[in-house]
């Protein structure tokens, strides 16, 4: 996530894998119980489970970067989203959307080979570039939601939270016009 966040490769494979050990058991966890409860809320007319994957998007980061338990990254991550969900709700619309457009993009690039070929190519092309975009998305929505809601930022952290920020880091107020806007 720091090299997310910086823009610079700082680890090797070895190290990053070693970073990231620490955390693999609580991710897992919160993952399944996550993945439980917005199936559930999907079975239950799809209103709930969307209402869950946005007030839960956060428990990754809750956990790796904010330090928090399997458990504890539920509540977290609740209340870091409350007073943002429409807003983080659309950034994760946006996303799909690109997503969805990159997918159609790359089928009509490989539309000349056979299918199971294409599908092959297209699942690894769009599997490694997905992956760590949505890492940097989701970060990038911790980042500004802890800062909007006056928290101190993490070492390295984007520039919209730079030490010396105000508090709310020139954040409109819940409801107001985003929690992406920037003001110098």
């Amino acid at each position: 996530m720091q090299d997310a966040r910086d823009g610079r490769i700082d680890l090797d494979l070895r190290a990053t894998v070693n970073a990231a050990l620490p955390f693999v058991g609580a991710v897992a966890i919160a993952g399944i119980l996550a993945s439980i409860a917005i199936g559930i809320g999907f079975v239950l007319i799809i209103v709930p489970g969307l209402i869950l994957l946005t007030f839960l998007s956060l428990i990754v980061p809750e956990i790796v970067i904010g330090g928090a338990s399997a458990l504890d990254s539920f509540a977290r991550s609740w209340r870091t989203v409350r007073g943002y969900a429409w807003h983080v709700f659309g950034t994760y619309v946006v996303v799909f959307l690109i997503l969805i457009v990159g997918e159609i993009v790359l089928g009509l690039i490989l539309i000349a080979l056979p299918h199971a070929a294409r599908s092959f190519i297209s699942d690894i092309v769009v599997g490694t570039l997905v992956a760590p975009w949505l890492a940097a998305v989701v970060t990038l929505v911790y980042d500004r939601l802890t800062v909007a809601h006056g928290q101190t930022p993490e070492p390295g952290a984007a520039p919209w939270a730079a030490p010396g920020t105000p508090p709310g880091g020139g954040y409109d107020a819940p409801g107001g016009g985003g929690y992406g806007s920037y003001e110098p």
